[in-house]
């Protein structure tokens, strides 16, 4: 089953490595969103996603809220 995956992650590289992860495992990657709103908005979004890979520290914010959607 193909999975739809919330990147969050403020670093240009690790961002490029987690895709490529998730989409090597044949899944779908929503984003990458690299702020707080940026996260929140696709995580409301649609499609909605499956599972999220957060990066809690995202800048100045914390991304538990994007967690919490």
């Amino acid at each position: 089953m193909i999975m739809r995956v919330l990147i969050t992650e403020d670093v240009a590289v690790m961002t490029l490595d987690l895709s490529a992860m998730v989409e090597d495992l044949g899944h779908d990657v929503i984003g990458p969103a690299h702020s707080l709103e940026q996260g929140l908005a696709l995580a409301r979004g649609y499609p909605r996603p499956d599972y999220a890979v957060l990066d809690i520290n995202l800048k100045d914010d914390v991304s538990l809220t994007i967690a919490d959607v």
